[in-house]
């Protein structure tokens, strides 16, 4: 409680997300709680205050700190790195402390003139991804520049779409798909569509690797390893996002959008993740015989949350007892050695649990790649958390619940790069035998970044992350995004969009 006279008074009361389990000293010297009180002091004094209740030596350019406005605030057990969050009120100031010196910097690159994701002049390069010997599609095959920070995803036929900056036309393009070797491409040679053909790659498994794998050992070390393997700053994200629906294999729904994503930093923060919608478009069956009306809420809120290295889920708690842990393969992910290490709850009783494999390069101990989905237990209590609108005259419940999520490197750092989601469910109707069965898929896929300035959006652009995104926007023309990477449509999924648009066309005559 604070008492005496105050001509203003604040109390941060803030709810976060912390990262679980141990951290290095430097880190944790941002998390520690602070309790302190301002009052009528300029920010100037205040960090000289925080400099004896922390025992840090603060270092910075005055020039970031206000010098003549006073502030009167309390701060209740409060994350040092939200207090100078509060006092500072600029983004892009952050923290580094060694040894015993805290220094606050802001990192003054000059903006780029061209907007991250538009590309004035791009060589476009189609293709498909295939197996060598069996000619077999490989979906979800990730086809990037050699470090670059641009890059796509193969859709599930293998087929992809590329479109590269001028400035890039000169480097190597690179495609890499799990349990197959790296292949790679001057992108001057490429002036047509061609099929990739990647080789599977053998593992042979090393004494000294396999001798001292301990799964639990190897998932506690990752998890320690969580600040030296990713990028804990803010940064801003060119991705390209999509939701499908299905009815009994029909398509019902199909909307994509270009988002630019603000991803706050690791570290407790006063600064939300937010999101913008550059371009969009929607198809809708406007004609549909059902009566139940099924909207997939909260996309966007999802692809947040599911970066797992930012919003620790459960099973990478440090000290989490819930699941366990057991070695299950070897391969060869983005030409690195990894474990595939599978967990399950140790119970069957869990409420809600997850049970899945995680991709762990065997050198660094980054996660590149998580596949995970809800126990079967877990799925009788999500009966109704996807379904918006549903009549009292059905029955609805949740099959199948998976997610993929994976990681790339830039410059020796990992960073989120595509998130895929289904969702699959049963409806019936009350006093009928015949169910419905509805899919959902939700995809997102990082195609450029930048962290260097990223510069927050204006309150006006932010959407509502938890918002049903397809009533967000209107009816989209056919033609593909200008100078944008995407997705591709499968081939079944371009004849349904052929279907939808011409269904538009008549309604709207």
């Amino acid at each position: 409680m604070v008492h005496g006279p105050l001509n203003k008074f604040l109390v941060f009361s803030l709810l976060f997300f912390m990262i679980k389990g141990s951290l290095s000293a430097q880190e944790s010297a941002l998390y520690q709680k602070i309790s302190v009180q301002f009052v009528n002091i300029t920010v100037d004094s205040a960090l000289r205050v925080l400099e004896k209740k922390t025992h840090l030596d603060f270092t910075y350019n005055t020039k970031l700190v206000p010098s003549t406005k006073k502030i009167t605030v309390v701060f209740n057990a409060t994350p040092l790195a939200i207090v100078l969050d509060s006092l500072l009120q600029k983004p892009l100031v952050q923290y580094r402390i060694i040894d015993n010196q805290l220094t606050l910097y802001e990192k003054n690159e000059p903006v780029s003139k061209e907007t991250p994701g538009v590309i004035p002049s791009a060589k476009t390069i189609t293709g498909k991804i295939v197996d060598g010997s069996t000619g077999r599609a490989l979906p979800f095959s990730s086809i990037g520049i050699s470090h670059q920070h641009v890059g796509v995803i193969s859709n599930e036929d293998g087929v992809f779409i590329f479109k590269i900056p001028s400035k890039f036309q000169n480097d190597t393009l690179v495609i890499s798909h799990l349990g197959y070797r790296l292949y790679k491409v001057p992108i001057a040679e490429i002036n047509h569509f061609k099929s990739y053909k990647l080789q599977q790659q053998v593992v042979s498994l090393p004494e000294i690797l396999i001798r001292s794998a301990s799964a639990p050992e190897l998932m506690r070390k990752a998890i320690l390893k969580i600040p030296d393997n990713y990028f804990t700053g803010p940064y801003r994200m060119r991705s390209f996002y999509r939701e499908i629906i299905k009815c009994d294999n029909k398509y019902r729904s199909y909307t994509e959008a270009i988002l630019d994503i603000y991803k706050r930093p690791m570290r407790p923060t006063l600064y939300r993740n937010e999101v913008k919608v550059v371009k969009e478009r929607k198809f809708n069956e406007l004609q549909t015989k059902d009566t139940l009306v099924f909207k997939l809420k909260g996309g966007i809120d999802a692809i947040l949350k599911l970066d797992a290295i930012r919003n620790p889920l459960d099973f990478l708690e440090l000290h989490n007892t819930n699941y366990q842990f057991a070695l299950a393969d070897m391969q060869i992910l983005d030409n690195k050695l990894v474990y595939v290490i599978h967990f399950s709850p140790v119970t069957k009783q869990e409420e809600t649990a997850f049970e899945g494999d995680l991709y762990i390069d065997s050198r660094s101990l980054a996660i590149l790649k998580m596949s995970f989905g809800y126990t079967k237990n877990s799925l009788k209590q999500l009966k109704n958390v996807f379904i918006v609108k549903n009549s009292r005259h059905f029955k609805s419940y949740p099959t199948e619940i998976n997610y993929d999520v994976s990681y790339q490197n830039l410059d020796g750092k990992y960073y989120i790069h595509h998130i895929l989601g289904t969702i699959k469910l049963k409806i019936r109707q009350k006093k009928k035998w015949l169910a419905s069965h509805y899919s959902v898929t939700f995809e997102m896929i990082g195609t450029d970044i930048e962290n260097k300035n990223p510069i927050r959006f204006v309150g006006s652009e932010i959407i509502k992350p938890n918002r049903i995104f397809s009533d967000m926007i209107t009816l989209g023309e056919t033609s593909f995004w200008l100078n944008e990477n995407i997705i591709p449509p499968e081939a079944d999924i371009i004849k349904a969009l052929r279907k939808f648009t011409k269904e538009q066309s008549k309604s709207r005559k």
